[in-house]
């Protein structure tokens, strides 16, 4: 950081400002009032979205995934069901713990470590593998646990089969939402809340551009998504990017809620070319050399897009409203396009068969 930031005062109060969001030229903060700015993002972005007004009801299904993102999520609702009444979040939680682990050691070694923090939130914890898309979810196995050996080995086998990276990182993405909302579903719940940051977010919306995804792009990078029968998605970390994140993390030791699993697990570790990561290398580019706004600019922009369709025909995987082309077409074209690039057809179809009448 440059000598003229350092000097700087704080945007809030009288202290040196030597904390930055993603554009150090904007605004300049002290420890405390760095903290306090990502907080009120959080808060207000539920606030101003009025979810839980209005006679709304408040059970909410808040997914943690161990990562970053996550660990800032589960710790501010945790703070914010602790505030004082005006400030009180008056949401009434279940948490739901997905799994993309394939390893058994590693899976335990995760419930493992979950275990030495799960009271933080006084909450029903349910521990869901990705997997679980192949099961029937009429009810939870023990430790209110959902999926199994024979849905994680098919897990596997359908992963195997895409035909590239891109596929198979965008497979995993529309299978993150679905298991979501059909566990929120089975539980009577109409509220999932993700810990999607605005990085994150930003990315999504260019690459589902190129997966034909267009009309969605609003939803998908949207604070609130309404297009699921019954079931609102929240996203209340839109606004805060991974550098806020990793920050208040580490001042709040919100860090500790990350779950570290073995390298035999992590797929990322020597990333493949994807279409994914083009994406995000593009983002973070534009950003390093100084066009600090890109992510900002990148939502602003996806929330003006609109659908211009006027089907009433959902797709079943990704829920985008389509225009079909054959009788009983239950699919959109960009997720067909993905079908088509995976061998285990017959796997996919085990998916919808246990879609429990969803529509």
């Amino acid at each position: 950081m440059s000598e003229s930031i350092k000097r700087r005062k704080c945007v809030k109060c009288s202290e040196m400002g030597t904390l930055t969001g993603l554009d150090p030229t904007n605004a300049i903060y002290c420890k405390h009032c760095f903290i306090n700015m990502v907080k009120h993002k959080f808060s207000s972005m539920i606030g101003k979205k009025r979810l839980y007004k209005d006679g709304e009801k408040r059970e909410t299904l808040i997914v943690f995934e161990g990562d970053s993102p996550s660990a800032l999520l589960i710790s501010l609702v945790a703070q914010g069901l602790k505030a004082d009444v005006h400030k009180r979040l008056t949401l009434i939680p279940t948490v739901l713990v997905l799994l993309t682990v394939t390893h058994e050691e590693t899976i335990n070694s995760i419930k493992h470590q979950i275990a030495s923090f799960r009271e933080m939130i006084n909450a029903r914890w349910i521990f869901a593998h990705i997997s679980a898309i192949f099961c029937s979810i009429d009810e939870f196995g023990e430790c209110d646990s959902i999926g199994n050996a024979e849905s994680i080995a098919k897990w596997k086998r359908l992963m195997n089969g895409c035909l590239s990276e891109s596929v198979r990182n965008e497979f995993i993405r529309l299978s993150r939402n679905l298991i979501c909302l059909r566990i929120a579903e089975k539980l009577s719940i109409n509220k999932v809340m993700l810990a999607d940051s605005a990085d994150q977010l930003a990315e999504c919306a260019i690459h589902s551009l190129v997966f034909a995804r267009g009309s969605s792009v609003s939803c998908l990078s949207g604070a609130v998504d309404k297009r699921y029968a019954g079931i609102t998605i929240v996203r209340p970390l839109r606004d805060v990017s991974k550098k806020e994140i990793a920050i208040v993390n580490r001042f709040e030791g919100s860090d500790r809620f990350i779950i570290y699993v073995e390298e035999k697990d992590v797929q990322s570790i020597v990333q493949r070319p994807s279409i994914q990561t083009a994406t995000s290398e593009f983002i973070n580019n534009l950003q390093s050399e100084g066009f600090r706004s890109t992510v900002a600019t990148i939502l602003s922009t996806a929330a003006k897009l609109q659908s211009a369709a006027t089907s009433k025909n959902q797709c079943q995987f990704c829920f985008a409203m389509y225009q079909p082309k054959l009788h009983n077409q239950r699919f959109c074209f960009a997720c067909l396009s993905i079908f088509e690039e995976i061998d285990e057809k017959e796997l996919i179809d085990e998916i919808f068969v246990c879609d429990n009448g969803r529509k």
